[in-house]
């Protein structure tokens, strides 16, 4: 009985090893491989008084350009008195 079930994983494993070609394998010619498209991503910087960063980002929402809660935080800048705020926008290009 044990020589039995043995022969049979024995040749499961044989013709489970065994490799076959296609009938037509040489005839399929291999794809040309395209690239994936992908946005490029550009930075968008705006920097001065709070109040000049907000008025140019909501100016920019009404122009349909980006989102106001797109942009980052305000970070404060080296000049007094001046933020800046960074957009990062993905753009399809071609």
């Amino acid at each position: 009985m044990m020589d039995d079930v043995s022969q049979k994983v024995s040749m499961m494993n044989q013709n489970f090893l065994e490799t076959t070609a296609l009938p037509n394998q040489e005839a399929i010619a291999p794809q040309q491989v395209t690239e994936i498209p992908r946005p490029e991503i550009g930075r968008v910087t705006v920097s001065g008084s709070p109040a000049v960063v907000k008025a140019i980002i909501h100016d920019l929402h009404n122009r349909r350009f980006a989102e106001p809660n797109d942009w980052s935080l305000a970070v404060l800048t080296r000049k007094i008195g001046e933020v800046m705020r960074v957009l990062l926008k993905r753009v399809w290009l071609g």
